[in-house]
């Protein structure tokens, strides 16, 4: 199968990609901005569960034990 410079495959693409009319590029910044969104998410929960168990009374807790 002969590719033209346009259809040139990278290693471990599938065959079918260079059959679609169009191909988009993901830049570093996509892939940087999902990782920074991810760890403030997690960062945020977290700290949400960390300071709801710091306040509450541990009494109440062993009670329901």
């Amino acid at each position: 199968m002969n590719l033209s410079p346009q259809q040139h495959r990278r290693p471990g693409e599938p065959r079918c990609l260079p059959n679609f009319a169009y191909r988009i590029q993901i830049g570093i910044e996509t892939f940087l901005l999902a990782g920074v969104v991810a760890l403030v998410i997690a960062l945020l929960t977290v700290s949400y569960q960390s300071i709801k168990a710091a306040l509450a009374n541990p009494v109440d807790s062993l009670r329901y034990e």
